[in-house]
């Protein structure tokens, strides 16, 4: 009787080709026309490694059920490369763009500074910064939890701290911190917005949106909050990781119904306004499209209250 943890000959000679096309695919390729120290250096580990792979192969093939497991472990060592050379990418890529954004508000300063640029312009740059700094720090993140862990990044709320770093809480607290420059700048948009609207130089609608938008930044703010208030209860073992995550999809549920109810309110105060200026001869067809817009919250609307009734 076959042992089923014993390879079959298909798998061996499967093996066996994998690593000899691999081996042949190296030498061809990567063959010592280096002229540098750090070029043959890096040539000799690449060759190391395929041969510490290839002898972990060959030598699985003798270990019965062993062979699985090394295999395994081999894919799941290459993804793991996949992984941390992607982010190495991305983090390159977005470390550069930080650096050109932040040209971009340096000249855009200067030049309000001259009178040539409004302060909005150059608020509109700063929120361009934000933004990317934000993307930069979770990469970094993202690296050391993987360099860390040798697996994946796990950004669930119930997650294991890894070593002695919360990696969870601390991309929380990134999103935070950004968010707080956020509401700053929008705060300073929103009063540029009532001075404008005072001067008659805005009209009620801009003023509205950029309160709205104010507003939205302190939601967010205050949904991470209660998000990092839920993870530390599940660290000092309050919670059960179900009843983490559970009360997490809650949360997110309520606070997205929320933010459509504010949304729905703004758009019913627009549409108010857009109905009286077409009654005064004077519309634009706004009042339609914020009717599509009233519609299509209050269909979401019922998609999260089932989505609730659900999760309760």
């Amino acid at each position: 009787m076959h042992d089923i943890h014993e390879p079959g000959p298909e798998f061996t000679r499967f093996m066996e080709w994998q690593t000899r096309t691999e081996l042949r695919r190296r030498d061809r390729f990567e063959s010592p026309s280096f002229t540098s120290r750090r070029s043959t250096l890096q040539a000799t580990g690449r060759v190391a490694r395929v041969t510490r792979i290839a002898a972990l192969v060959l030598v699985s093939l003798f270990c019965g059920a062993g062979v699985v497991i090394a295999a395994e472990r081999i894919q799941d060592s290459r993804q793991l490369e996949i992984l941390l050379e992607r982010n190495g990418l991305l983090l390159e890529l977005t470390e550069r763009r930080v650096a050109a954004a932040v040209d971009i508000q340096d000249r855009e300063r200067l030049l309000h500074e001259q009178g040539m640029v409004s302060e909005t312009g150059m608020m509109r740059a700063g929120s361009r910064v934000v933004a990317l700094e934000r993307d930069r720090d979770h990469l970094r993140l993202d690296r050391a939890e993987m360099e860390t862990s040798r697996r994946d990044v796990d950004d669930r709320l119930s997650a294991q701290p890894v070593g002695p770093r919360d990696f969870v809480s601390e991309h929380l607290r990134v999103d935070k911190a950004s968010l707080g420059g956020v509401r700053e700048l929008r705060a300073r948009q929103e009063a540029i917005a009532l001075a404008q609207y005072e001067a008659g130089m805005r009209v009620q609608s801009d003023l509205i949106e950029a309160a709205h938008a104010t507003a939205s930044a302190g939601e967010d703010i205050a949904r991470i909050d209660e998000r990092l208030a839920l993870r530390a209860d599940f660290l000092l073992g309050r919670i059960e990781a179900f009843e983490c995550e559970s009360r997490d999809l809650v949360g997110d549920a309520e606070f997205r119904r929320t933010r459509l109810a504010g949304e729905a309110a703004r758009i019913a105060t627009l549409l108010e306004r857009a109905q009286q200026i077409e009654a005064a001869g004077r519309g634009s067809g706004d009042a339609l499209r914020l009717r599509g817009e009233r519609d299509a919250i209050e269909v979401e609307l019922l998609l999260i209250d089932l989505e609730l009734e659900l999760l309760r």
